[in-house]
This record gives C-alpha cells, sequence and structure tokens, in this order.
C-alpha cells in the first residue's frame, strides 16, 4: 500500500487496513492501539479526514482488483437473488439439488435433511431449505442505483411560503397548531 501517497502516519494506516478487515471502526481503532476509552471518537475523527477516506478507497478498489469483482458483478449476483426462482427446488431429494446449477445453489443459505419413518419401516427424506432475502437484495439494487435519491429529495424540497395564498397559509397554520 502506498501511505506515502496519501501522507498519514503509519498508525492511520493501520486503521485503514483494520477497517477494511470488518468494517467496523471502533474494532478498527482498538487493533490499530488507539485507545478502547477513546475509539469510538478516534474512529469517528479518523473517518472525517479526507486523506484517511482516500487511502481506504485504495485499499477497497486494491481488494475488488485483487478479486477480480466488479460492481456490476455484485449487481447481477443481487438480480438473481431478487428475480429467482426458488419453486425449481420445491420436492427435491438431496442428491437432486447437489445437481442444480450454481446460480441457484448459490441462493440456498441453510440446508437441513431428516428422514422419517412413515408406516411399515417405509422411510421419507424431507429437505428443508433455507434462501436469501429477495427483499435485501432488491432493497440493496434500489440504493445501489439511487431509487431511494428521489424520495430524500422530494423530503428536502422547500416551499416557497410568499407564493401561497392566504387560505392555504392559514390551513398550514391551523393544521400546525392541531400537532
Amino acid at each position: 500500500m502506498n501511505k506515502k501517497k496519501h501522507k498519514i502516519t503509519m498508525k492511520q494506516a493501520k486503521f485503514c487496513e483494520e477497517y477494511i478487515v470488518d468494517l467496523n471502526a471502533k474494532q478498527a481503532a482498538i487493533r490499530a492501539d488507539y485507545s478502547p476509552k477513546t475509539a469510538e471518537q478516534q474512529a469517528s475523527r479518523l473517518l472525517s479526514n479526507v486523506k484517511i477516506q482516500n487511502y481506504i478507497k485504495q485499499l477497497k478498489r486494491q481488494r475488488a482488483n485483487e478479486l477480480k469483482i466488479t460492481q456490476l458483478d455484485v449487481l447481477k449476483e443481487l438480480y438473481n437473488w431478487a428475480f429467482s426462482d426458488i419453486t425449481k427446488t420445491i420436492g427435491l431429494s438431496s442428491d437432486e439439488i447437489k445437481s442444480l446449477p450454481d446460480d441457484v445453489k448459490r441462493l440456498i443459505t441453510k440446508y437441513k435433511k431428516t428422514s422419517r419413518i412413515m408406516g411399515d419401516a417405509m422411510i421419507e427424506e424431507v429437505v428443508e431449505l433455507q434462501f436469501v432475502s429477495k427483499e435485501k437484495a432488491m432493497e440493496m439494487i434500489a440504493r445501489h442505483i439511487g431509487f431511494y435519491e428521489k424520495d430524500n429529495e422530494q423530503k428536502q424540497s422547500q416551499i416557497n411560503l410568499n407564493q401561497l395564498d392566504e387560505k392555504t397559509l392559514m390551513q398550514l397554520w391551523n393544521a400546525r397548531a392541531e400537532n
């Protein structure tokens, strides 16, 4: 890493390197030998430093390059999660699940196989699967591509009271008084 390029101290560089391990700023500060008593404040201060932010971005880019993964790769996987058809797995045996395409198997987060005795020594295999959250995938996609930015802009819109007529102003005033 080129910490000299960013003109940060060895301790700050250590914080950055620890931060990208788990993105837990307080713990990164502690692991970088900042006082546990002030780690939260130090972490906040460090993360607001532009030189630190730039070094963290550089470290993250380097990791992405090493993994050979792009934002588009992540979005494609999230898309697969969000729009997958898990009904393909209903009623399958464990052997059939193993032979599913990789993109379907990646949706499975939990696998449980049990056997039940049914009457005259007949054994029924029951396979329970748990899958990634479609809602979480949709939320992550929406945040990434900026769906919520429009909502945030609408929440921040301001009304020019000078452009409102007297009746509307009185209605607003009365509504405020009721709340």
